[in-house]
């Protein structure tokens, strides 16, 4: 073996005998050497040959990995290997050597010596030779606890010279030894090296730096468009990356577990700080917010009037206009029926109301994105007035309410001045008439137990408990007295719609889901959302982010209000198929095959072959007229809504010809040749005797 300056020599004592039945060999040692890239490694070889062959006849020797043309190229003359192999023999001896420095990973192969004579058929190939394997060093990572981390250094084969390790950290010697503790909140890159070959060390390993967020395309975002955040860090080992939307009540939203964070149709909703966060064992890191601002034209607007009641003639009526834009709208008020603005500005103010300022007031709402029109809000003058002083005023004139609250209305009375309080004999609330006169709700079968009247002075009001959907409809007031008048109905009265609640579902991306709750009408009063899960309790709010391939239930309920839910929403169950006829076919029946599950929202379906990309048919049932041998096989459907897929077990559709089975008749034709051969072999042995 020949010494080598400034690298670590490796090599491993094993012995591989190549010998030929007429006295050719080769004896390798060592057979195999695992070496650290960037070593210098020995390998030698002992060869003999027969008698006849004299040590003069020897005229070449050479080492060799591949082969050109059947013969082996020498490794000398290989440019992979210039300035770095030297090989040779000792002086009057069969022992030869190989050496390598500065080994690659590419120099991974079986090395081979040959030796050739000028005899005829003096050569020989010491076959199978030595096999070399070349690793780089790579630092593995264990957590012993909350606070400690272990690196150990390591290589992909058994290094064949036992190896000493120098830990290095940022360039700088610490230790030595095969295994370095660091602390889990480490912000140092560690390395290893083997040594005395400091040129040849382990990538170093480190935790994330503050990770960088870019946003494509780095436009101005239209709702609709495709927007994808990326989240970027340097880190080794090489980081995981989670995606959040932050929220100012509560925790930020995890979003994604990727690098990526794609908005197929980027929505309204979707505007918002977000930040991604870069782990590996070493470390984590979080990224500067980003802020995502969606541009969008007005959603309808709302219109609010201020007193809400109905107005007496010279007072103030205050209209505001609210719509969701970005950016912000402005607005434009008009009155049915007028071709120009009333007004400009969120707020429109009538004052000194008079009975020509009654009629449909709307607004709309404009920015560069588009523009849209508020429903029309009737403003009404002499609330419910008579001529002799009789008058009535509602506090509120339409009541949204979710289905089993409690639902209140209010309203104030007036009666000439020669009316006092006690002539007043009886009140009562209605929405039906019998024979011409209000019916009294407090006799109605269907408000039994649910309805309750409240007066103090001249304000009066009406609380219904548990509404239901049937109790939607228009609540007047009746008074009556002693007087003459003796009975005041103030028409019209308050509507009330009663609404369901509904979760709503809206993709977000590829792998998320956001559902709303939500109802047929704007609930009167500002409701509060709670979420479950699988009737357990996960999360107040109006929307609930879910993954895309949930199979959990997901319900909302108006908080404080158990018996006020939706019905829960969730993804097909695993579809059942159904035949029809249900026995085997015969070629031209007609076959119908009917799917089912369990989804709400409602699945769509769509039917497969086993073995084709192609859907077969779409439909809840899929129907095979003039049923042929090709319609054989197995079918299966795939049951789909939005909130994920489901597909049922393979159902087999067997076939028959008509006019009996193909079992049958092979069945005939092997017996009838099978009684053929029976009666040759019997002749045969009749022959023979």
């Amino acid at each position: 073996m020949s010494p080598s300056a400034g690298g670590l020599v490796v090599f491993l004592l094993s012995v591989q005998v190549i010998q030929s039945q007429d006295g050719w060999r080769v004896i390798y040692y060592p057979t195999y050497v695992c070496a650290a890239k960037g070593s210098t490694v020995d390998i030698s070889s002992f060869y003999t040959h027969p008698p006849r062959i004299r040590s003069s006849d020897i005229k070449d020797r050479f080492w060799f990995t591949k082969e050109k043309d059947g013969e082996p190229v020498d490794l000398r003359t290989d440019s992979e290997y210039s300035d770095r192999v030297t090989y040779g023999c000792y002086s009057n001896s069969k022992d030869c050597y190989l050496t390598i420095t500065d080994v690659r990973e590419s120099d991974s192969a079986e090395y081979k010596f040959r030796f050739m004579t000028e005899k005829m058929g003096g050569k020989y190939t010491g076959s199978p030779g030595v096999t070399l394997s070349v690793t780089g060093l790579q630092v593995q990572v264990r957590r012993l606890n909350s606070t400690w981390l272990e690196l150990t250094c390591h290589s992909s084969c058994v290094l064949s010279d036992r190896p000493k390790y120098v830990w290095y950290k940022n360039e700088e010697i610490i230790k030595t030894g095969s295994s370095l503790p660091v602390s889990s909140a480490s912000t140092d890159r560690y390395s290893c090296y083997l040594r005395g070959s400091c040129g040849h060390g382990s990538p170093a390993v480190y935790g994330p730096q503050r990770p960088s967020v870019s946003v494509s395309p780095s436009a101005e975002m239209l709702e609709g468009d495709s927007v994808t955040l990326t989240c970027s860090t340097d880190a080794n080992p090489a980081a995981n990356y989670t995606w959040y939307k932050a929220h100012r009540t509560s925790d930020p939203h995890l979003l994604s577990k990727e690098p990526h964070l794609v908005f197929s149709s980027i929505q309204s909703s979707d505007s918002g700080r977000y930040f991604c966060t870069a782990e590996n064992q070493l470390g984590r890191k979080t990224s500067d917010f980003i802020s995502i601002d969606v541009k969008y034209g007005p959603q309808r607007p709302s219109v609010k009037a201020s007193p809400s009641a109905e107005m007496l003639e010279g007072g103030s009526v205050t209209l505001t206009c609210s719509a969701d834009a970005n950016p912000a709208a402005s607005y434009t008020w008009y009155k049915e029926h007028g071709d120009s603005p009333r007004a400009s500005g969120q707020i429109f103010t009538i004052t000194d109301f008079t009975a020509e300022h009654s009629g449909n007031y709307y607004c709309e709402a404009q920015n560069e994105m588009g523009r849209s029109n508020s429903t029309f809000r009737l403003i009404t003058s002499s609330v419910i007035q008579s001529q002799d002083g009789w008058r009535l005023n509602y506090y509120q004139t339409e009541v949204c309410a979710a289905k089993g609250s409690r639902v209140y209305m209010d309203c104030d009375i007036t009666y000439p001045p020669g009316i006092r309080y006690y002539d007043m004999k009886d009140i009562f609330w209605s929405t039906k008439e019998k024979d011409g006169e209000p019916v009294d709700l407090r006799t109605d079968s269907e408000y039994s137990g649910r309805v309750a009247y409240d007066c103090f002075i001249k304000s009066c009001s009406l609380t219904i408990t548990d509404v239901r959907e049937s109790d939607s409809a228009e609540y007047k007031f009746t008074f009556m007295t002693n007087s003459p008048r003796k009975k005041y109905t103030g028409s019209p009265g308050v509507t009330l719609s009663v609404t369901g609640l509904q979760v709503q579902v809206r993709r977000l991306n590829s792998t998320w889901l956001e559902l709303t709750c939500h109802s047929s009408c704007v609930l009167s009063r500002r409701p509060e959302y709670d979420w479950y899960k699988n009737e357990e309790n996960i999360k107040t709010g109006s929307s609930l982010p879910v993954s895309s391939g949930s199979t959990d239930r997901y319900s909302c309920y108006l908080r404080r209000s158990w018996n006020q839910r939706s019905p829960a929403v969730y993804g097909p169950q695993r579809p059942s198929v159904s035949v029809s006829p249900s026995a085997e076919m015969l070629e031209g029946d007609s076959v119908t095959l009917t799917c089912s599950t369990d989804a709400n929202p409602a699945a769509s379906y769509t039917w497969y072959k086993e073995h084709e990309d192609s859907p077969r048919a779409s439909g809840q049932i899929f129907t095979i007229t003039d049923f042929t041998a090709e319609h054989s096989g197995n079918y299966y459907c795939e049951a789909q809504n939005e909130m994920g897929r489901s597909n049922s077990t393979l159902r087999l559709i067997p076939s028959s010809e008509k006019g009996g089975s193909t079992w049958s008749t092979t069945t005939t034709v092997f017996a009838s040749i099978s009684a053929v051969f029976l009666l040759i072999i019997i002749l045969a042995v009749l022959y023979i005797r």
